[in-house]
C-alpha cells in the first residue's frame, strides 16, 4: 500500500506536467486540405439577416453571361463555377478554351446619376488573368484557426445584394466587393458574406486552360465539405 502511494506521488507532478491540449479544438479531421480546383461556397457572416426570401448561406458562387468576356457572378443552389488559383495570385477560371482565359475581376467603383461613388465594385470573371489580391491560402496555418477564405485586395467584404429582378442578363441576387473596416459599409439590399473555397474531389486544371507567361496553377487550401463542417468542433471560425 505505502509502495502505491509513493508511485502515485511521484506521477502526479509528471502528469501535471503534460500538455494540456483536451482543451484544445482541434480542426474537425479531413475538413481542410490542399486541392487543384475548387468551388466557392456563400458563408453569411450573420445567418439570422439572411434574405428572408431567398436565403443564400451555403449557396455556391455562379455567373451569368452578359457578354462574350464578362460573366456576372451570382449565386446557385447547384454545382457552383469551378476555379483554380495561380502563382500570380489570382482565381481563375477552369476552362480549357485557349483562346480565352477568365478571372476572377475586381472594378473600380462606379458612380450613380449624381455623380457620387456607389459603395459596391463590380466583379467579373471576365476574359483576362483577373485582379492581384483575390487570392487564397496555399499553406496550411499552423494551429488551424484561420479559416480558408477567399482574399480581398484591402480590408473590406465581399456581400451579395438583391437588384430588385432577374431577367436573362440581370441576375437578381450579385456578388459584389465593398472597401471598409466595419459593418457600417455594407448598403442596404446587401449581406455581408465571406467566399469559402470547397475541394473538387478529382477536380484537375483544364489541360488547355490558358496560362500567361511566368504563370502556372497552385494548389490552394480548400475545404472538402463546407455543409458538413462542424463549427463548434472547428478552431476555424468563419
Amino acid at each position: 500500500m505505502a509502495h502505491q502511494l509513493s508511485r502515485l506521488l511521484f506521477l502526479l507532478p509528471l502528469a501535471n506536467a503534460l500538455p494540456q491540449t483536451f482543451n484544445i479544438k482541434p480542426m474537425v479531421p479531413n475538413t481542410i486540405r490542399l486541392d487543384s480546383t475548387f468551388t466557392l461556397v456563400i458563408n453569411v457572416t450573420n445567418p439570422a439577416h439572411d434574405f428572408p426570401s431567398f436565403p443564400v448561406h451555403g449557396l455556391s458562387l455562379s455567373t451569368v453571361r452578359f457578354g462574350p468576356t464578362h460573366n456576372i457572378p451570382t449565386v446557385t443552389n447547384t454545382t457552383g463555377a469551378p476555379f483554380f488559383l495561380t502563382s500570380l495570385d489570382t482565381t481563375r477560371a477552369n476552362s480549357d478554351n485557349p483562346s480565352l482565359p477568365l478571372g476572377l475581376t475586381l472594378y473600380s467603383p462606379g458612380e450613380n446619376d449624381s455623380g457620387e461613388l456607389v459603395p459596391t465594385q463590380s466583379l467579373g470573371v471576365d476574359a483576362g488573368s483577373g485582379t492581384v489580391g483575390l487570392t487564397l491560402p496555399v499553406t496550411a496555418p499552423v494551429d488551424f484557426s484561420e479559416c480558408p477564405v477567399l482574399a480581398g485586395p484591402a480590408p473590406g467584404t465581399y456581400v451579395v445584394c438583391d437588384t430588385g429582378f432577374s431577367s436573362v442578363q440581370h441576375p437578381q441576387w450579385v456578388v459584389r466587393w465593398v472597401a471598409g473596416t466595419t459593418a457600417d459599409v455594407v448598403p442596404a439590399k446587401c449581406l455581408a458574406v465571406k467566399l469559402l473555397p470547397q475541394c473538387i474531389k478529382g477536380g484537375e486544371v483544364a489541360k488547355g486552360a490558358p496560362l500567361g507567361a511566368g504563370e502556372t496553377p497552385v494548389k490552394a487550401l480548400c475545404w472538402d465539405n463546407v455543409a458538413a463542417v462542424q463549427w463548434k468542433k472547428s478552431r476555424a471560425k468563419c
